[in-house]
Parts: C-alpha cells; structure tokens; sequence
C-alpha cells in the first residue's frame, strides 16, 4: 500500500468521513465546501492522527479527542440556536402587541393584548398584523442563525428543481399527514393557533388573502428556517440526529395538540427529503400541500359542510395520497436507490449529543419555557 495512502487513513478528518449523498450534486459540493473552507466557528471540522493517544494516570492510554470536540461543537451550536428560538418566542409572545401599537398609531382600528392571540377591530388591519408579525418572527430567527453560521444561499436557500417523482411522492405523504391532523382536530374541537381568528371573520378578500400568503410565502420561511439552515449545522453532528432535533423543535412551538403532532411527522417527511433531494423547493411544495389541507378543514367549517360529508372528503383524501405514493414508490424502485440518510457520526451517543446541545445555556431555557407553556395550553384547554 502506498505511504501516502496508508498516512490517508491514519488521519481522522470528520468533513472527509461525511457523506455528501443528495441527489444534487451541487449541493453537495457547496455544502462540502461551508464545512470544509467556511470562516464560520460553527463548521465542524475536526482532524487528528488515531495513532496519538493520551496517557492518564489510573486510566491507561486513551485514544480520544472527537467525542469532545463533537460534544464542544454542540453546546457551541446549541448556544446560537437557542438564542434564535427565544428571539422567535420573544416576537411571538409580544409581537402582535407592539404591531397593534404601532397600527394604532397609523390610524389603523385594531387592538389587542400583550400575550394574546386575540385581536379586534378591523379585519384588514388584524391580517395585515398577523402577517408583518409572521415575516418578522421567521426574518429575525433567521438572521441571528446567518449571521452566525454564515450559510451560503446555495445551502440555505436551495431553490434548484428536483425530480418530479420527488415532489409527488412527498406530497402525497403530506396529504396523509394533513388528513391526519384534520381528523385528529375535529375529534378534539381545537384548530391552529394562526387560523382561529379567521373562523369569525366576514371579509372573503381579507381571509383569502391571509390564507394565500400563510400557503406561499409563510411556507416558504419555514422551510428555509428548518430544512435550509437548521438541518444543515445540525446535520454535521449525523442526520438522523438532525432530523430528530428539528422535530422535537417544531413539536414543541406553540400551537394546539393535533397541529403540533402534524408539524412534527412533517418535519420527519420533510428532513428525509432535503436529505434525499438537496432541494428546498422540494419540502416547500410537500408543505404547500399539508397546510393546503389543513386550510381545507377551514373551508369546510366556515361553509357548514356536514360531518358524514367532510368524513367522506377525508376518506377521499387518503385514498389519492396512498395511490400517488404507491405509485412514485414503484417508479422510484426502477431506478438506483441510495442510503440517504447514513450519516450517524458515532464519535458520542445520541444520548451524549442530545445532553450537550440541549444543556446548552440558551436551548434549555428554551425547553423549559416550551415545556411550561405547553402545559399551560394543556390545563386552560
């Protein structure tokens, strides 16, 4: 064997050893190269001879070094994005209050409370804040995560077109999950948080303009949120990890009990297929068609429908979604499938990653304001 070759594998080199095994080929380079060449302090790169071990007294030689740099790496990255989450939870709680104001001040009718959801007045004025409110929630997170991890537009923002059998397959699971969570709110009365103020409104062009922009250009947020720079810093530390992480995030956002449920068997749908495809436009047309759904439940109770007949619309639902998905699932076996989501970066247990990046002096206040505001929900529901 080659000196050169054999010198190679002696080495440990976390950015060499990752899989960079989307379906995009691009992104992968450009992901690659934020690991590899970034001047972020949150890329994890980390090389070391696995010949050189420590000697400690009582212990013996000890070949270490990646389990704690993997586990430096996480608090480090946990920091940052627990300082994200609570600019979020801040704009979410007193948001809507400061917007009101200021809409008041602008001779705008419309009032409302600090720490509420609840909004009166008029109903162009009330959707017009909802939605500065929205765009700044997601804008804000998104900008103290860039700032700091200085993703590149091609890795965050990975708008490339992907295959169609892509697009169809997930969209066909989000039609399931959305149907899911239609039947989950109806037999528990409760609808999303962001939807409910629109269940007494009598203005058609308000709410339609309100659910369009809540279907196109909120969806396209928090899909850059999560899959474009969550998934990708977090990522490092193995996929499933990733995933996993972004799913207990979303999980446990403010929101009622089904759509926290739906958010987050969307984030799974959606984390396997960034994975899979290196497109974001792809997860943002899989969630385009889940909150479709869930919106459809709106129009059905708005419009009176009878149960037996939304009951029968949902059955209808799921037969499509199961079909489209049979069948994309069988176009998909004709071709060269990979093991998209393998990366498992075993230098610690998962239990040892989630430990470091949840202890964290930002992500676990985080989790224990969610925790307590969940349970608040839970006991004035």
């Amino acid at each position: 064997m080659p000196e050169e070759e054999t010198q190679g594998e002696d080495i440990l080199d976390v950015v060499r050893d990752f899989r960079f095994n989307s379906s995009s080929d691009r992104y992968n380079r450009d992901y690659q190269d934020w690991r590899r060449f970034s001047k972020s302090h949150y890329a994890f790169r980390f090389m070391k001879n696995k010949k050189e071990r420590v000697y400690v007294e009582g212990t013996g030689f000890l070949n270490s070094g990646a389990a704690e740099a993997t586990r430096t790496a996480l608090r480090r990255v946990g920091k940052v994005i627990g300082i994200a989450l609570l600019v979020y939870l801040l704009c979410d709680l007193g948001g809507s209050a400061l917007l009101v104001w200021i809409f008041q001040r602008l001779g705008f009718h419309v009032s409302g409370s600090l720490f509420s959801t609840q909004m009166y007045g008029s109903q162009w004025g009330i959707v017009f804040v909802k939605m500065i409110d929205i765009f700044l929630r997601y804008a804000l997170t998104a900008l103290v995560l860039q700032c700091c991890f200085r993703l590149p537009f091609s890795v965050c923002a990975s708008y490339r077109p992907t295959a169609s059998s892509d697009v169809l397959q997930g969209s066909a699971l989000a039609l399931l999950v959305g149907t899911v969570v239609c039947v989950l709110s109806d037999l528990t009365g409760t609808s999303q948080l962001s939807q409910q103020l629109l269940y007494s409104y009598t203005n058609g062009k308000a709410v339609l303009v309100y659910v369009m922009y809540e279907i196109t250009f909120a969806s396209m947020l928090i899909e850059m949120l999560y899959r474009g720079m969550l998934l990708p810093v977090l990522r490092q530390f193995g996929d499933k990890f990733a995933v996993s992480v972004i799913v207990l995030i979303a999980f446990l956002q403010p929101n009622s009990l089904p759509y926290r449920i739906g958010e987050a068997l969307l984030g799974l749908l959606c984390g396997y297929f960034m994975l899979r495809t290196g497109s974001l436009f792809c997860c943002y047309l899989i969630r385009i068609a889940y909150v479709l759904t869930t919106f459809g439940q709106l129009a059905l109770d708005s419009n009176q429908v009878d149960r037996h007949t939304i009951h029968r619309i949902y059955v209808l639902i799921t037969l499509v979604a199961l079909v489209s998905f049979v069948v994309m699932t069988l176009i998909r076996k004709q071709r060269k499938s990979k093991a998209y989501i393998c990366n498992q970066c075993l230098y610690l247990s998962t239990q040892d990653k989630l430990a470091a990046f949840f202890s964290s002096t930002t992500m676990l206040p985080w989790v224990a304001v969610m925790i307590l505001l969940g349970m608040l929900q839970i006991f004035q529901g």
